[in-house]
């Protein structure tokens, strides 16, 4: 058990309702001196998820996590990897990936430690004997990165290629992959989708993605076609950036999250399709100008 340096300790009991702004700027003012005690919290926290199962009020690794985000500590990447492995690898040891941080937030904070060395992230993407909820989170992660700049489109794009060429190519396992389709299909959507129109129309008319909507949604991915690279990205892009790029403003970040607020939803479950057809509508939505994106959630 590590010792609790004094600026960390109201982080392990808040008071509901109550959002920390005082002490974590305090925190944050003290980054040098932190950042190692920071580092202290994420890597008792990997060893001994088990002792923060059902600790209301003890916010200190999702603290941890974001402000180290902020500094962009790339020592965090290799932890946070391990975290991640371990989740999907032992999960009756975790309540949460790291307790109340949104789950659709994670791919921030690993994208915003990885100092725009996507390697081993796109290695993940691609290795089919990986869990696809974990793939589908590197997946994610590197989308952060290209929104930040730190990945080609040509090498994004790549990607998105190979990872249809392997699915595809399981042709009896096509539902079993159905996490992993879906946020292939988001991420073409979300980074617009005019190379991968093509994928993506044989993709849903094959039933690989939305089975009897499918139709709907390959619409969906014209209209999100129709207009240039370039006017999406005037349009558009800096919206897109600053909800899924990098972890800036550890405290604009956590009071918009609305922790200890309001109870953070746990639930690794890409199969439903009505919250499918919400997440798509809300990004048509983005694209009219008429409401801000929700990212998705594992």
């Amino acid at each position: 058990m590590i010792t609790i340096h004094s600026l960390l300790k109201p982080f392990t009991h808040l008071d509901p309702g109550y959002f920390p702004e005082k002490e974590l700027r305090a925190v944050i003012a003290r980054q040098q001196e932190m950042q190692q005690q920071l580092m202290g919290v994420l890597q008792e926290y990997s060893q001994t998820p088990w002792n923060y199962a059902g600790a209301d009020g003890n916010f200190l690794p999702l603290v941890a996590s974001v402000l180290l985000a902020q500094f962009r500590d790339t020592r965090v990447f290799e932890l946070l990897q391990k975290i991640v492995s371990r989740y999907f690898h032992d999960p009756q040891d975790y309540e949460d990936l790291i307790p109340h941080v949104p789950e659709a937030e994670f791919s921030r904070i690993w994208a915003s430690v990885c100092g725009g060395n996507t390697k081993t992230l796109q290695t993940m993407v691609m290795a089919d004997t990986l869990d696809e909820e974990l793939r589908a989170l590197a997946l994610d992660t590197v989308k952060t990165c290209y929104f930040e700049g730190d990945i080609a489109r040509s090498d994004l794009i790549a990607i998105l290629h190979a990872l249809f060429t392997q699915l595809d190519s399981s042709l009896e396992k096509r539902r079993d992959y159905l996490t992993l389709w879906i946020d292939w299909y988001n991420t073409c959507i979300d980074i617009h989708p005019g190379e991968m129109l093509p994928l993506i129309r044989k993709a849903c008319a094959a039933g690989s993605i939305f089975g009897s909507a499918s139709e709907f949604h390959i619409e969906e991915a014209e209209y999100h076609a129709s207009g240039s690279l370039q006017q999406w990205w005037q349009e558009t892009g800096k919206e897109m950036q600053r909800f899924f790029g990098y972890i800036k403003d550890a405290v604009e970040e956590l009071s918009a999250w609305k922790i200890n607020r309001q109870p953070v939803e746990s639930t690794f479950d890409h199969g439903e399709e009505d919250a499918i057809n919400n997440t798509l509508q809300e990004i048509l939505n983005i694209a009219l100008n008429k409401t801000q994106p929700t990212r998705r959630k594992y």
